[in-house]
């Protein structure tokens, strides 16, 4: 991770001192020798939230229909249970994935991106996430991961936005019913200060 985070930071400076003109394009550039460890960085969110004395509020959007609950700290896991499976890193799947990263002046965030090296299997659900690092702070911003899965005959489609140290959003789409976009946002917050 340290690796990853010193080649942006490299990559940032030597970019930085380039004309106006090749400020606003985006450089890319392959590091797939490791892999941010995204599982391992979501469970110390996580880890970090059960030592705060916040009680987590989770909002429900289904079928025009808004609902809150208040949350145990602890139900978070469960909460993002589908996203931490399987564990996100290099070792499981640097024959699965490639990584690319570049620098996006227009966000100021270097951005890592794990795209599929060729076609996935029906039943291996993830199929993608992205990394948004603060070029200034070099800390995560925000983790997006999407899934496909089937059950009980349909299928779905899963995105995780995860706002770090703020909250989580998993949007869940129904990939079958073509005709009401059938579409569940589920958003656990622990920061309310924005």
């Amino acid at each position: 991770m340290q690796k990853t985070i010193f080649l942006l930071l490299a990559l940032s400076v030597i970019f930085s001192c380039s004309d106006k003109e090749s400020a606003s394009k985006s450089v890319f550039v392959d590091t797939s020798r490791s892999f941010f460890p995204v599982t391992e960085y979501i469970l110390g969110q996580i880890h970090e939230l059960y030592s705060t004395p916040v009680t987590p509020l989770k909002i429900t959007t289904y079928k025009g229909n808004t609902d809150s609950i208040w949350m145990k700290p602890e139900q978070t896991k469960t909460f993002v249970q589908n996203f931490i499976t399987p564990v996100i890193d290099s070792a499981k799947l640097h024959n699965m994935f490639k990584e690319k990263s570049f620098l996006d002046q227009s966000i100021n965030a270097f951005t890592l991106t794990y795209d599929p090296i060729k076609k996935l299997a029906d039943t291996f659900a993830l199929r993608g996430w992205n990394i948004y690092i603060d070029a200034d702070a070099n800390k995560v911003k925000r983790i997006y991961i999407e899934k496909n899965f089937t059950q009980e005959d349909a299928s779905y489609s899963q995105k995780l936005t995860w706002r770090s140290d703020h909250y989580c959003k998993i949007i869940t789409v129904n990939k079958n019913d073509t005709s009401s976009q059938d579409i569940k946002e589920e958003q656990l917050i622990w920061n309310f200060d924005e």
